[in-house]
């Protein structure tokens, strides 16, 4: 039982370890770039294929930079980079921590305005994020690695008021990860991990200090509990 509860630990340990992005408010600015920083704390429980019910959680914290540009008043598009630290632990008594190493993260977006009126809109956003050759702390790359990727699709309701952008939104997101290395191989692969639920609530509010610099706040629950702000410059 516990040689097969650290096999199952070290696959686990791998295939958890994603670092989730916020969401945060839909603005686009016509025919502007924009550069920030981000950071963003977050724990998913996750569940194996092929007929197991073997459950995880892990916890992950990432600071990314963010590069977006506004097509128009109504659509952008960005995308992400950074790396991520992230840890495991077994959902049950004594609930086992496995840590492993960091690594590059990237991500891709684009969000757009469906609906303006004058006190609120509602808008549409989705993200890719994708990071690879995660290694058990103390193994070399190639021994025990993953490749993690997950999307998500939210709509969100935003208040416009001055400076203020208060908003609130429902969300479809999925993850999974892929196996390589020798410890893999050897275990016979077959390994894939899914996220356990895929719909979940997202909010917050972002805050204009200039028609430069703006910062938000952002929450999630349900498909995974997570909590992550942003600072950005716009020009």
């Amino acid at each position: 039982m516990n040689q097969t509860w650290t096999a199952w630990t070290c696959l686990m340990a791998i295939a958890t370890g994603a670092a989730a992005a916020p969401m945060g408010p839909v603005k686009p600015s016509a025919g502007r770039f924009s550069i920030g920083l981000e950071g963003d704390v977050s724990a998913r429980r996750m569940e194996w294929e092929g007929g197991s019910s073997v459950e995880t959680d892990y916890g992950s914290a990432g600071i990314m930079g963010r590069v977006s540009y506004g097509f128009t008043e109504r659509a952008e598009v960005w995308g992400r980079f950074g790396y991520a630290s992230l840890i495991l632990q077994d959902p049950t008594p004594p609930r086992t921590t496995v840590e492993f190493d960091n690594a590059f993260a990237w991500g891709v977006g684009g969000g757009g305005i469906a609906m303006d009126q004058e006190n609120w809109n509602l808008a549409i956003q989705g993200n890719y994020n994708s990071h690879g050759d995660h290694a058990l702390q103390g193994l070399s790359s190639g021994s025990f690695d993953a490749t993690w990727s997950d999307w998500n699709i939210g709509v969100q309701a935003q208040g416009k008021y001055d400076a203020f952008m208060p908003y609130i939104g429902l969300r479809y997101s999925d993850a999974t990860a892929e196996y390589s290395g020798i410890f893999v191989a050897a275990l016979g692969g077959g390994f894939d991990d899914n996220a356990q639920t895929n719909f979940g609530i997202y909010g917050g509010f972002g805050y204009d200090f200039s028609p430069e610099f703006s910062a938000y706040l952002d929450g999630r629950v349900i498909d995974e509990l997570g909590i992550g702000g942003g600072l950005k410059y716009s020009f």
